[in-house]
């Protein structure tokens, strides 16, 4: 068990190191294409998603790690139950935070970024990422309460940040508009996302 725990966390510290490290040049790549003002753009944006998204999770990834493992050998309808709910939860929440966003994006456009026309629609673009890191909170937590480690490495990070940086390096040879980094940021997601779905049994 202690060398499964190990070979597990091993996989986590090498996908961490592939994600940092690819993610790092490509937005050096980026940095330099698109410039300061958008990249700012696409960095408060980014902010206003990320705390939105760590608010609606309300710690159940935490709490699926905690006890789902416990209900797999005990009781596994209640485990299977609780996985679903948690699941219709990102869903649900996830949309309903969409909705209000693309409802209020003029409204919050004008709080957040004044110095800038158009933000609203950049910033609604990138709430789309909302339910979707929701939906990948609660399938990562699935995998790693199962110590699927390796399947979340492998098919939720290195997918993932492969596919972003190829699209990237082809996508702003033809083009200098963030907001083409905020698509593929999504198309790399729901690829990422729908071969964990895939595979999750």
């Amino acid at each position: 068990m202690i060398r499964l725990i190990v070979r597990q966390t091993n996989w986590g510290i090498l996908g961490s190191i592939f994600g940092f490290s690819i993610g790092f040049f490509v937005k050096i790549y980026l940095l330099d294409i698109v410039g300061l003002n958008a990249w700012g753009r696409y960095v408060t944006g980014l902010t206003f998603v990320s705390f939105f998204d760590t608010l609606l999770a309300l710690g159940i990834p935490y709490v699926i790690i905690k006890f789902i493992p416990t209900l797999i050998d005990k009781h596994k309808e209640k485990a299977s139950r609780m996985a679903s709910v948690f699941l219709k939860y990102a869903l649900v929440i996830g949309f309903s935070f969409l909705l209000l966003s693309f409802l209020f994006s003029d409204y919050i456009d004008k709080i957040i970024y004044t110095k800038v026309d158009d933000f609203s629609s950049l910033l609604f673009f990138m709430s789309i990422n909302v339910p979707i890191s929701l939906l990948f909170g609660v399938i990562i937590s699935l995998y790693r309460s199962m110590l699927k480690i390796k399947e979340v490495v492998l098919y939720g990070t290195v997918v993932k940040v492969l596919l972003r940086a190829l699209l990237t390096l082809i996508v702003f040879q033809f083009t200098s508009d963030i907001t083409y980094f905020v698509f593929i940021e999504l198309f790399a997601s729901i690829i990422a996302l729908s071969v964990l779905l895939f595979l999750f049994n």
